[in-house]
């Protein structure tokens, strides 16, 4: 007996941010890699600030900084009456029990969930399987380096966006009144708090049809 299974997506659009080590940005000098490239970069004129100030609800209504998902199956007895226990393996390494949750994920990727569902007729145990693929394939990734108290460079670059769309722009909140549009960017704070860093990353299809999606990450300065 097959059970229903029904996904649904506690956020609005489909966020992530990951805060890598810098040793995974670059294993060799990454603050002169990284200082080297944005030097690189092609100037290019920055609405950021008009992005955010027309889209204040922009990366702030998802419920907390990972891709989540709300599981759930409706049947918690047979038609016989006897109860059935669900176990969901949810491809991460995490197991999880209960016919209702929420889970969180916080990398990119596939992950197969198993609901394992069972209940006991006349003594005998039954089990019911049913698998589902959650595909996470809308991120964004940004990519901290500190160099000082105050001194911080952000990268972009590993966002993940739906296959139909290129990126085409990216829109950095450093959550101090300071904003920038490119790929790799950098901000100097200049007092101690807590700035929400928020990145939109804008792609546009073949068709001229854009979407965006968005992250971000909390800078703690002390």
């Amino acid at each position: 007996m097959r059970r229903k299974l029904t996904i649904t997506n506690l956020l609005t659009k489909p966020f992530i941010v990951l805060a890598l080590a810098v040793s995974q940005i670059s294993a060799l000098n990454p603050i002169q890699l990284i200082k080297s490239q944005i030097k690189n970069q092609e100037p290019i004129a920055c609405e950021a600030d008009l992005i955010f100030q027309t889209n204040r609800n922009e990366c702030l209504e998802h419920k907390n900084e990972y891709y989540c998902v709300e599981l759930s199956v409706s049947e918690q007895v047979d038609p016989e009456g006897n109860k059935i226990t669900h176990t969901w393996d949810l491809g991460d390494g995490n197991l999880r029990y209960g016919p209702k949750l929420d889970h969180c994920y916080d990398e990119y990727g596939k992950y197969p969930i198993l609901l394992i569902s069972q209940r006991k007729v006349n003594g005998i145990s039954i089990v019911d399987t049913t698998d589902y693929n959650v595909n996470i394939d809308e991120i964004v990734i940004i990519q901290e380096i500190k160099e000082d108290q105050f001194q911080y460079f952000f990268d972009g670059s590993n966002t993940f966006i739906n296959q139909d769309f290129k990126i085409d722009n990216y829109y950095w909140s450093f959550g101090d009144g300071h904003y920038d549009c490119q790929v790799l960017t950098s901000n100097r704070y200049t007092q101690p708090g807590e700035y929400n860093v928020r990145l939109i990353v804008e792609g546009i299809a073949e068709n001229g049809l854009k979407k965006r999606i968005c992250g971000k990450k909390k800078i703690t300065i002390r």
